[in-house]
């Protein structure tokens, strides 16, 4: 459990950012195709590198809920919503 936080920048059906949380920090790439969203990125926790995954649904009120892949470590699910832009 925790809090991660995502930055993204969409260009066209392509995302970019970065992630920050409890792994750290880290690059991400993903898609938007619709309402679907991909994104990974790579991390080292516990002693092993994984590639952390993530795919959701973007709802009317722009959060999206999803399921999560933390390599061999957890597999959960989650639910994000968009902060204001600053």
């Amino acid at each position: 459990s925790g809090t991660a936080t995502f930055q993204f920048k969409q260009t066209g059906d392509a995302l970019d950012g970065n992630y920050s949380g409890q792994l750290g920090s880290a690059q991400v790439t993903g898609t938007v195709n619709g309402d679907q969203v991909t994104w990974s990125f790579h991390a080292s926790a516990q002693g092993q590198d994984s590639e952390v995954h993530y795919a959701g649904r973007i709802a009317a009120d722009r959060t999206i809920t999803g399921k999560c892949e933390y390599g061999e470590l957890a597999i959960g699910t989650f639910k994000a919503k968009r902060n204001p832009p600053n």
